[in-house]
């Protein structure tokens, strides 16, 4: 007995057995994704050691800080000798500058001002000598000079400010 198979070709099927796509295209197509990891990760890499400088802040947290003191800090004087004091100031803002500023000094009760305020019409950021004060012990009693904050006055500046003073001990020598 003989056994007799009859095969069909599709014609379709035969064109794509002849012409096989190319195995090249087959490997690019599965390992495409591993293929953009390795071109995008130089980038990611980039931003992970030196990220960009992002900053969520609002106004109420870029207040600026105006610092005030007297140099030197502690005086050691005899009663009625005349101490200079000089008048700091300190102003960090990169994006602004204080035009201009006036201070008043006030002292303890055992403490005469003699020149007692000073002005500084240049606008300045960073650290001046706004100008000097000169005190004096009445007594033997020393006392504090200080910068009041409600006696500082800043023209031509519309942004809130922070001002923080700092005041100077005159201690008095006894003979």
């Amino acid at each position: 007995m003989d056994d007799y198979h009859f095969v069909t070709v599709d014609p379709q099927k035969a064109k794509r057995q002849r012409n096989p796509p190319s195995d090249i295209f087959k490997l690019m197509y599965r390992f495409a994704p591993v293929f953009l990891l390795a071109a995008a990760l130089p980038f990611l890499m980039f931003f992970v050691v030196s990220p960009p400088e992002l900053g969520l802040l609002t106004r109420a947290d870029t207040d600026s800080q105006l610092r005030m003191w007297l140099e030197p800090a502690t005086v050691v004087t005899e009663p009625g000798r005349t101490v200079d004091l000089r008048v700091m100031a300190a102003f960090d803002d990169d994006r602004k500058l204080i035009p201009q500023i006036k201070a008043q000094v006030t002292g303890d009760k055992g403490i005469e001002v003699l020149s007692s305020s000073v002005e500084y019409k240049t606008p300045f950021n960073g650290q001046v000598e706004l100008g000097v004060v000169k005190v004096s012990a009445i007594g033997f009693e020393g006392g504090k000079v200080l910068i009041p904050q409600d006696l500082v006055e800043i023209r031509a500046f519309d942004e809130p400010l922070e001002i923080v003073t700092s005041p100077a001990e005159i201690v008095v020598r006894r003979p």
